[in-house]
């Protein structure tokens, strides 16, 4: 179910609403309402503080929409690495 939501999310239009909340050391982007897909998907995702700092600062697009790009990033890659790392060693595929 996860990467048939994963696919959707990189074939729809619009991108999802996500909170930010930068911590000490991590940053949480946080799902805000619902998407219009079915099956389950985490909510929020929590990454290290110097990783959001590099994402941003490469990211090209239009920057009020960073977080809404990085969201749906790290859903697509929870979909192929699963819940718990099960194919992290396939990052280098990528």
């Amino acid at each position: 179910k996860l990467e048939s939501t994963a696919q959707k999310l990189s074939e729809s239009q619009s991108l999802p609403e996500v909170a930010v909340e930068e911590l000490e050391k991590t940053v949480r982007l946080d799902l805000v309402g619902a998407l219009d897909v079915d099956g389950k998907f985490p909510r929020r995702h929590e990454i290290h503080l110097g990783h959001w700092q590099k994402l941003r600062r490469l990211y090209r697009e239009d920057p009020a929409r960073c977080a809404e790009t990085c969201w749906t990033l790290l859903t697509r890659y929870r979909a192929l690495f699963g819940p718990h790392d099960e194919g992290a060693g396939w990052h280098m595929a990528l």
